[in-house]
């Protein structure tokens, strides 16, 4: 099992620099190493400098491109969380040093990852709500270690503001909810994994673009060492996946069946809600929400015993759970 391959994935699509380039051709570094400075600028500098900022007593020439050591991903809460128990953790880091990773890792989650738009028509008594969803980045997303996930929370309400349809909603501990609030069962330890779903009637149902280990027994696995395989992989793919190449046999997704519009660059689903034409017009809201440590994930992590896993809930316990907004979409439906 490929705990985490985004470079296996980068190779897999239009992004590869290797063998023959295409137009979409970018390294990892085009996209975590910014060459621009914070205002926009690009970046021309001396690289090589003293301590105290002056040249070795020669001339320097200007260089660039230079890339700024940033190297942020998809994670704005671990710094959080560890600027918040600096007294027991002693970062090297400042806290305003944790606050500046943490809001670079968000801007780029919010600015250069995926984004969603949605289209709906009216059949009877029925909202038939078409989302789709497209992912930016040159590997799967969420990426890598399988505590991430991805989900789309759809909402519909009624010209008096009520919601009659609610999928993929959310609380303030970051757990997915029900119409009602209830967190869904699929949040809970020993739960049930939510399938890949091409079309959503109930609010039971929830998208959700995550990677689930099996054990040995096929049995969904939260510990690294128990994991053999993939009960699940639906994480949306790079522009341009190359399913057919052999490599792609380890690395492929797991569990998505016949879904035809699940395909390199992302995937498109409808959603069906009862909605009588007497009480609309209707607005639907669309979000894509992302987590780095979801809320199932960290639920199974809690449940075992350790004093690492104590003081890591502990910490964790008052960091802000609530999902980052990827992307987001609103329409009106008669």
């Amino acid at each position: 099992m490929v705990e985490q391959g985004p470079y296996l994935e980068w190779r897999l699509s239009d992004y590869t620099t290797e063998g023959t380039p295409g137009p979409d051709a970018a390294t990892c570094q085009d996209c975590h190493v910014p060459k621009v400075s914070i205002d926009g600028t690009p970046i021309t500098t001396r690289i090589a400098r003293r301590p105290m900022g002056d040249d070795f007593g020669m001339q320097i020439d200007v260089r660039d491109p230079f890339g700024r050591h940033v190297m942020v991903g998809g994670n704005a809460i671990m710094p959080l969380v560890i600027r918040d128990n600096a007294g027991e953790l002693n970062p090297q880091a400042s806290a305003a040093a944790l606050e500046a990773t943490a809001a670079a890792a968000r801007a780029q989650l919010e600015t250069m990852t995926a984004a969603v738009a949605a289209k709906g028509a009216r059949e009877g008594d029925e909202l038939v709500v078409d989302v789709s969803i497209g992912n930016f980045v040159g590997h799967k997303l969420p990426s890598a270690f399988p505590s991430r996930r991805v989900w789309v929370a759809l909402t519909v309400t009624d010209k008096g503001g009520t919601t009659v349809f609610r999928s993929g909603g959310y609380d303030d501990a970051g757990k997915i909810v029900d119409q009602g609030g209830t967190p869904l069962a699929s949040e809970a330890v020993g739960g049930p994994i939510q399938p890949h779903f091409s079309e959503i009637k109930a609010d039971g149902e929830v998208q959700i673009y995550e990677s689930v280990m099996a054990d040995e027994g096929a049995k969904p696995a939260f510990r690294l060492l128990q994991g053999v395989a993939y009960a699940k992989d639906n994480r949306l793919l790079p522009k341009g996946w190359k399913g057919a190449d052999p490599a792609a046999k380890e690395i492929g997704p797991v569990g998505v069946g016949g879904d035809a519009d699940f395909v390199g660059g992302g995937d498109a689903l409808r959603y069906r809600v009862n909605a009588p034409a007497a009480a609309g017009p209707y607005k639907v809201e669309v979000e894509l929400c992302y987590q780095t440590l979801g809320a199932r994930f960290a639920a199974e992590l809690f449940a075992v015993e350790a004093n690492a896993v104590r003081a890591f809930e502990r910490m964790f316990k008052t960091a802000d759970k609530k999902p980052v907004v990827l992307s987001s979409a609103e329409i009106s439906v008669n």
